[in-house]
């Protein structure tokens, strides 16, 4: 973002605001920043060092207001100046030419067949493209439009065509040894006319065309568009679909990601010619040899559409679409409509009784049926977010090991994305909720930031879980909502009956949910719940956990989640074991804030691409030097199991342990449910009781004669101390 764009407008960015976005929203709009959307998601700076500055939270871009009305209005600058010039806002003749200042960085030359300047191309920084005649003058008027660099196109008439949306792309393979070109202006948005013209078209007469598409709608529109003109004229013409482009990407991020020359001209080799037929909507069919038209013809013609683009999940039976960050459910059953969709393009010009068979929704199925086959298609779940450091935000993939950003690629096969990309800014909120939420425990503060570090990685190694409690008012809930809203998808909410004590087993699809969620939260409301120990044990110790979603096959996944608690009550653990002691974090919030703020939560969003960087910047700690605990943790960690042994505290006060000693396991049993009832303490059974026996060192269980009689059950080595006067029982 230039000054240039931001000076201007600080004292009419309120007016231009509303002009743009309309009236803004008054629950979490402030003196200084009116916020825009349902939730506020959007923020204009009206006051203070960042006025006339905007910031789209969702999408994590922002810019000066000149750049506001471009994105909203979709205009040119200068046409974004003249609209606030329209709406009442009024500059000087200097800040408009600094509002529109930019500086050129390349220059195409569009030339005719025999070499003369026609028109020229500039690129501008930022971003931006302006046509000029031959004699300067920016109207081209009547000027004849060419294709770019269309003398080496004639020179070269035996050689493959290329044909790209960029004059950079253009020259990019060039630079290659390969013949390409393009039109000026590329592709057109979205319900805009081809800027495709007949001209073009007939410079390409006789010709094998190649048409490599952009990664996006327009793009697949344009290439549509040229292939259908060319269809007609060219000896052949063939769309290649580069594989593992980012969303927006072209053949010049393919080249700079590593594609060759022979790498492209393998993909063209392999892909087959565009057939014209009378499709539907105006679309080019891109079939094969003729035959009949069944449904596993329709559904090679989809996979020659769609692979690279759609995967089909077998383990939950649902298609997922590559979004140029990650591979997302289709929850709009969209494969279904591409299948409904080609068979009826195909069917076009078939006689009546096959375009009526194409018709038919069996026949849609049967094709996605197909495809859901086939091995373009075909995953299972373990295939899925296989590197534990890999990290999907908006603006790429994090590689987490280094903390650095990288673009998305589909062959990671992540499934899940945070809700914003990282910023290296700060966050003075956020830091002075933490400060006042830990009474400025630095070290508790270091131990919050390892461990949502520690979370956003697929690792479990510390088999760990955190449970945050306190009385309400202290910061818990408002940390966690903050990192598991940050997280995005990588973060599920589970209800605490997956983690207490109940009866019956939970069914596998509340599991299933679990599968690669790296943040899994619960909150506690009820007093006197008991820990569900052993499922605890396995979700935070790695072990394998086996789980179906409703009405598909089983199937066994490594939890990578941290379970991470809030609640006013700590759930009753039956066994203070040393598995328990090793897995528990008790973390206090009981620091209520001097000025409490009912709106801090929503405050905090303008701060979550910050927070994101600090808990990277914690993931790198954590990988560095692991997640000691802090004082503080210790000391609420062993008064907890101190409180919850008491079966330790009874041994403490009423028994000797002695290795000459033995007990009869039923004297055991009585003197200690007397003891839990006189201190409030849940009952025991005997089967309780002797497991924590032969846990104990030094007691066993053994069989010995007394006197003459028959040999009877003793626990050897340990004793009841006499009763004292006045003890009941």
């Amino acid at each position: 973002m230039s000054l240039s764009s931001v000076t201007p407008f600080k004292a009419c960015a309120a007016a231009i605001a509303r002009a743009v976005l309309g009236e803004p929203n008054r629950q979490y709009s402030t003196r200084s920043q009116m916020r825009f959307g349902s939730r506020g998601s959007l923020s204009v700076e009206i006051a203070g060092e960042k006025a006339g500055t905007w910031f789209d939270h969702e999408a994590n871009i922002g810019g000066g207001m000149l750049d506001l009305v471009q994105r909203e209005r979709h205009l040119d600058k200068a046409e974004a100046l003249q609209f606030c010039q329209n709406v009442g806002v009024s500059l000087n003749k200097s800040e408009a030419r600094a509002s529109i200042s930019r500086r050129i960085v390349a220059t195409y030359d569009y030339r005719d067949e025999k070499g003369a300047l026609l028109y020229q191309v500039l690129r501008y920084e930022p971003k931006d493209f302006r046509q000029r005649r031959a004699d300067g003058a920016w109207s081209l008027g009547d000027v004849r439009r060419v294709l770019y660099r269309l003398p080496e196109i004639i020179t070269k008439k035996d050689e493959l065509v290329f044909v790209v949306e960029g004059e950079k792309d253009v020259d990019a393979l060039f630079n290659i040894g390969l013949l390409a070109t393009c039109n000026a202006g590329g592709a057109a948005k979205s319900g805009q006319k081809s800027k495709w013209r007949n001209d073009y078209t007939h410079s390409l007469k006789g010709r094998d065309v190649v048409v490599l598409p952009d990664n996006d709608e327009a793009g697949e529109a344009h290439a549509t568009s040229i292939a259908k003109a060319l269809s007609e004229v060219s000896s052949s013409v063939k769309i290649v679909r580069l594989p593992g482009l980012p969303a927006k990407g072209d053949v010049s991020d393919w080249l700079r990601a590593g594609g060759t020359k022979d790498g492209l001209l393998d993909l063209v080799s392999n892909t087959q010619k565009v057939a014209m037929v009378a499709a539907h909507e105006g679309e080019v069919i891109e079939v094969g040899s003729e035959g009949l038209l069944t449904e596993d013809a329709v559904a090679t013609e989809f996979a020659n559409r769609y692979a690279g683009r759609l995967k089909f999940c077998h383990s939950v039976g649902k298609w997922y679409g590559w979004g140029g960050t990650h591979w997302k459910q289709d929850k709009k059953h969209r494969a279904y409509t591409f299948a409904r969709r080609i068979a009826g393009e195909i069917s076009a010009t078939a006689d009546l009784k096959a375009r009526v068979a194409a018709g038919k929704a069996s026949f849609s199925g049967g094709v996605e049926k197909f495809a859901q086959r086939d091995e373009v298609f075909a995953v299972t779940s373990e295939e899925w977010d296989r590197d534990p450091f890999l990290l999907a935000t908006p603006g790429g993939t994090i590689e987490l090991r280094t903390g650095k950003m990288r673009p998305a690629t589909p062959a990671d096969m992540i499934t899940k994305r945070t809700a914003i990309a990282p910023a290296c800014d700060d966050c003075p909120l956020w830091k002075r909720f933490l400060s006042e939420a830990t009474n400025g425990d630095a070290d508790l503060i270091e131990f919050l930031q390892r461990w949502c570090g520690y979370c956003l990685a697929g690792d479990t190694r510390e088999h760990a879980l955190i449970f945050c409690y306190g009385p309400g008012g202290n910061g818990k809930s408002v940390f966690l909502n903050t990192v598991a809203k940050i997280m995005g998808d990588y973060a599920a909410n589970a209800a605490m009956d997956t983690f207490t004590a109940g009866h019956g087993d939970k069914h596998p699809t509340d599991l299933a949910m679990l599968r690669g969620a790296r943040l899994v939260t619960a909150s506690e409301t009820e007093e006197g719940r008991a820990w569900a120990e052993a499922r605890i044990k396995q979700m935070t110790g790695g072990d394998p956990i086996t789980a179906r979603f409703m009405r598909q096959d089983f199937f066994t996944f490594l939890p990578e989640f941290k379970l991470t608690i809030v609640g006013n009550h700590k759930p009753v653990l039956k066994n203070v074991d040393e598995a328990a002691r090793r897995r528990f974090n008790i973390v206090p919030f009981i620091h209520k804030p001097k000025n409490p703020d009912r709106e801090l939560e929503q405050k905090l969003i303008t701060e979550w691409p910050a927070i994101l960087q600090w808990m990277i910047d914690g993931c790198l700690k954590w990988q560095e030097n692991g997640l000691p605990r802090p004082k503080v943790v210790r000391e609420a960690t062993d008064e907890y199991f101190e409180a919850q042994d008491s079966f330790g505290q009874w041994l403490a006060e009423r028994c000797v342990l002695d290795p000459c000693r033995s007990s009869k396991p039923s004297d055991l049993l009585k003197d200690f449910q007397e003891w839990c009832h006189q201190n409030g303490e849940p009952e025991a059974d005997n089967k309780r009781l002797r497991g924590m026996l032969e846990r104990t060192e030094g007691l066993k269980y053994v069989r010995k004669r007394i006197g003459n009689g028959n040999p009877v059950q003793l626990v050897q080595g340990i004793t009841l101390l006499p009763k004292r006067h006045g003890d009941q029982g």
